[in-house]
């Protein structure tokens, strides 16, 4: 059975809460017996492991770093950003165990849902192509092999949890927004999750975000958003003191498409989660969450 979503995902969900690193046990305000609050306390854990796993450890503020000066000649100088900053090989595994332990979070929670014993192929549906999507001409489903997935992955479902789980699609969140589906926060979960599982998640070498360009003290330009360690900053005369001020980031991606960045792109997963998909779906267990 076809389920379509109401217009209202507002008075589902709630009021959005601002992007930020949150904890699990802080954004519930209960216990933290359930199977999927742990795992989702797990990945918390996993995010604070990736911080300890840079050498020397970056500060979380905006710092200042010393750029790297290459003689040209008598008249000019290169300045490159230097970090020295390396990471652990270890990172990518962290990562992939934190993306691992979010998305079993969800699909523990499908199963909790589920009132029959048999769970059969039941997980948390993520979709950013509409399943229910007609063909005017034909009346037959656009993409039968997503609907047969969406029914697949819901099956044995009470129907006002499909509800829920339908307004948190990220198709349906994209016709809201105006926005493309990969962006919203489980499309992004998804992706690099299934990513990590193929070997094919990539994590770039440091680099800072939200860059100054300071020299002999003054700021004299607001580089960018993004930039990689090693950059060259500048061309100009040499003996200058030039400055890179920013915030550290590990940009990571899907093959040779790094666009997203450590920290920011779990934060905003782990928000998502916390915030916006558990708690209204925990409301339809039928029992009161423990405090």
């Amino acid at each position: 059975m076809a389920h379509h979503p109401r217009n209202d995902r507002a008075a589902v969900l709630g009021r959005r809460v601002p992007n930020a690193t949150c904890s699990p046990r802080t954004a519930y305000g209960r216990g933290m017996t359930d199977s999927w609050r742990l795992k989702l306390l797990r990945a918390e854990k996993h995010l604070a492991d990736l911080g300890d796993l840079f050498a020397p450890k970056p500060p979380t503020e905006r710092y200042p770093y010393p750029c790297r000066e290459v003689l040209k000649s008598e008249e000019e100088s290169d300045y490159f950003m230097d970090l020295g900053i390396a990471v652990s090989p270890y990172f990518a595994i962290v990562a992939g165990d934190l993306l691992f332990n979010i998305r079993s979070a969800l699909d523990h929670l499908i199963c909790a849902l589920i009132p029959d014993e048999d769970k059969g192929r039941a997980q948390f549906p993520i979709f950013t192509a509409d399943p229910f999507e007609m063909n005017q001409r034909t009346g037959k489903p656009v993409r039968p092999e997503v609907l047969a997935a969406w029914e697949r992955q819901t099956k044995g479902l009470p129907d006002p949890v499909i509800a829920l789980l339908t307004l948190m699609q990220p198709y349906c969140l994209a016709r809201e927004q105006g926005r493309e589906a990969r962006h919203f926060a489980l499309a992004v979960l998804s992706a690099l999750q299934n990513a990590d599982k193929h070997r094919q998640l990539i994590f770039s070498k440091a680099g800072l975000t939200k860059v100054e360009l300071i020299v002999n003290g003054i700021t004299v330009d607001y580089v960018g958003p993004s930039l990689y360690d090693g950059k060259q900053m500048a061309s100009l005369p040499p003996h200058m003191d030039v400055v890179t001020k920013g915030s550290v980031v590990i940009p990571l991606g899907i093959g040779d498409d790094v666009g997203y960045a450590y920290p920011d792109v779990f934060n905003l997963i782990l928000n998502d989660v916390a915030n916006l998909v558990l708690p209204p779906l925990e409301g339809q267990l039928g029992r009161p969450v423990e405090p």
